[in-house]
């Protein structure tokens, strides 16, 4: 019986809040300069997690937004804002 993938998920449009998100956590690690796996070790989350949400294919908790926006020491809501 062949095995059964999961559909891959279609990502969210840029102008979207999770499009927002993506773009701002993106500029903000490249800022920092961190990578991926660098950025998931202070949140803390795995780093496919990171990627996933920088390629807006999954959605983020308000939780999780909050650390993301603790280690770039901003407010979560300015990671949701349209990026400049």
């Amino acid at each position: 019986m062949p095995s059964q993938s999961k559909p891959k998920r279609k990502p969210a449009p840029l102008s979207s809040p999770l499009g927002h998100i993506a773009v701002n956590v993106r500029r903000r690690r490249d800022a920092m300069g961190l990578t991926q796996a660098e950025l998931s070790e202070l949140v803390p989350c795995h780093p496919t997690y990171v990627s996933q949400i920088e390629r807006r294919v999954t959605n983020i908790s308000v939780e999780r937004l909050e650390a993301f926006a603790k280690v770039f020491g901003v407010d979560a809501l300015s990671l949701m804002q349209p990026p400049e």
